[in-house]
């Protein structure tokens, strides 16, 4: 079986996202560590264990002002929703930001307004208010 970089290679392609699932926090720590001074990456957390890397300004934020853009919306007219760490860089892109009940609490603190949880239908709840 070959190996996914002589894959990648071979066919030209390049990863646009890593997902990592460490076996605990101590583990995902290190690798943040390791890769925190590599800034042609960004990191961002998921729970505990997961890690996310991405090239560097490739973020949420980055696609929601470009599709704002794109679609002639105002940012200040925007609106968004967000319940983990990856979502720190959309809250803060968007002129109304929302967290989920159920959202990380650092996400909580960078969001206008938190909501009920996913699954008490949060975003559902917002919209309908407005």
């Amino acid at each position: 079986m070959p190996s996914i970089l002589n894959l990648f290679e071979s066919s030209e392609k390049e990863a646009e996202e890593i997902f990592v699932l460490c076996k605990d926090k101590e583990q995902r720590d290190k690798l943040i560590k390791a890769f925190s001074e590599n800034a042609g990456i960004q990191l961002s957390t998921l729970d505990e264990t997961f890690l996310e890397i991405t090239n560097a300004g490739t973020d949420k934020g980055a696609a929601f002002k470009f599709l704002c853009g794109y679609l002639n919306i105002p940012l200040k007219s925007s609106l968004a929703f967000g319940d983990n760490n990856n979502d720190v860089s959309l809250l803060r892109a968007a002129g109304v930001s929302v967290a989920m009940g159920n959202a990380a609490e650092n996400l909580k603190n960078e969001a206008d307004f938190i909501t009920l949880f996913n699954e008490n239908n949060g975003i559902a709840a917002v919209l309908n208010a407005l």
